[in-house]
């Protein structure tokens, strides 16, 4: 599988510490998405993801994941990553009518990935990325 992903926000520790999408809202106000992660051995903190005005997402467990963990694009400390070619949106086998308005109307995608679970994300805008502490 032929990725190409850029980190956006801020590098949490990953080595030996499970992360996880802990809650997902989507309203009017957009989809938020809630990533419990590490600064450090011991202190936890919680990152939202906001993209104000999302198109389409899906939630997997990272297990369904295995093609995308095998690049060795997401080993990096960072739970936000642009994708820039392949992924969801064009790297997968396309079904006939599935996505074909998004990719035609030039949506971006991304990528939150955590240990435990992982959404992606079509939008047009990047989404807002905010440490919220413990």
């Amino acid at each position: 599988m032929n990725i190409e992903a850029q980190p956006l926000g801020n590098e949490y520790r990953l080595d030996g510490k499970e992360s996880g999408i802990v809650e997902v809202s989507d309203t009017l106000s957009g989809l938020r998405i809630i990533v419990s992660t590490w600064i450090d051995s011991i202190n936890e903190t919680f990152l939202q993801v906001h993209f104000r005005r999302a198109r389409a997402y899906r939630y997997l467990d990272e297990g369904d994941l295995l093609a995308w963990w095998e690049t060795g694009k997401f080993r990096m400390p960072y739970h936000v990553y642009q994708i820039t070619n392949g992924g969801w949106l064009h790297g997968e086998t396309p079904q006939s009518g599935i996505l074909d308005v998004s990719r035609a109307m030039g949506y971006q995608e991304w990528f939150v990935a955590t240990t435990n679970e992982c959404m992606n994300v079509l939008a047009n805008l990047p989404p807002e990325i905010k440490d919220l502490g413990c």
